[in-house]
C-alpha cells in the first residue's frame, strides 16, 4: 500500500471516530445555559449521584422530574455564586486540598469501592473530574461564608424576643440553657433569607436559559 493511501485511510478513520463522538456528545440533553456556560442532564446526576446538591429528600427518586429540576436550580445558582466569588479571588483551583479533602472523602465513600468506579465509568467522568466538582462546590460554600454569613448579625434582644414568643415550646427551660439552640435556628432562617435575596438579585442580572423535559 502506498504510502498515500495510508495516509487517506487514516483520514477517513480520522473524521469517522469524530463524527461519532461528535454524536455521542449531542446525545447528552442540555438543559440549561448560565451566561453561556452549560449545564447538562449529566452534570445533573452526577451531582445527585455524588451528593454535590443540597436537595430536601436526597432518598428521593434519582430520576424523578422534580430532583432533576431542584438539582438544576441548584447547579444554576452555583453557577452564578462561582462567577461572584471569582470577583473576590474565590476560586475552585486555590481551595487547598485540606479544604477540599472532606467533601472529596465524602464522595468517594458515598459508594462501596466497586460501585463507585462503575458509577464514574457509567458517567464518564474521571477521579479528577470529580474532584473538580467537589472543588466548585466547595468554592461555592466558602463564597457564601464570606459574602452571607459575615453579614448574619443577632441582638441579644432578637434572640430574646424568639424565646418569649415560643415560650411553650422550651418548656420550663431557662433563656440560658436554649440560646445556643435559638441562635442556630436565627442563623439559618436569616442565612436562607440573605442568600435567597442575593440569588434573586443575581439571577435578574444573568442571561438564563432552561430547557427541562
Amino acid at each position: 500500500m502506498s504510502r498515500g493511501w495510508g495516509v487517506l485511510i487514516g483520514l477517513l478513520f480520522f473524521f469517522l471516530f469524530q463524527g461519532i463522538y461528535a454524536k455521542a456528545a449531542l446525545l447528552d440533553r442540555v438543559l440549561a445555559a448560565v451566561d453561556g456556560e452549560i449545564i447538562t442532564l449529566t452534570d445533573v446526576r452526577i451531582a445527585i449521584q455524588f451528593r454535590l446538591v443540597d436537595l430536601k429528600d436526597p432518598a428521593a427518586d434519582s430520576e424523578s422530574p422534580e430532583t432533576l429540576k431542584a438539582a438544576l436550580s441548584r447547579l444554576i445558582d452555583r453557577k452564578l455564586l462561582l462567577a461572584e466569588a471569582r470577583k473576590f479571588s474565590i476560586t475552585p483551583e486555590g481551595l487547598s486540598e485540606e479544604e477540599i479533602s472532606g467533601e472529596i472523602r465524602k464522595a468517594r465513600d458515598l459508594l462501596p469501592p466497586d460501585t463507585y468506579t462503575a458509577t464514574r465509568k457509567r458517567f464518564g467522568i474521571s477521579e479528577d473530574d470529580l474532584i473538580r466538582r467537589v472543588r466548585e462546590k466547595g468554592a461555592e460554600e466558602k463564597f457564601l461564608n464570606f459574602r452571607i454569613g459575615f453579614f448574619v448579625i443577632l441582638s441579644p434582644d432578637a434572640i430574646r424576643k424568639y424565646y418569649q414568643e415560643h415560650a411553650a415550646d422550651y418548656g420550663e427551660r431557662p433563656l440560658e440553657a436554649v440560646r445556643g439552640e435559638i441562635e442556630t435556628l436565627l442563623t439559618r432562617r436569616e442565612s436562607v433569607r440573605l442568600l435567597e435575596e442575593y440569588l434573586s438579585r443575581l439571577r435578574g442580572q444573568a442571561t438564563i436559559q432552561v430547557n427541562l423535559p
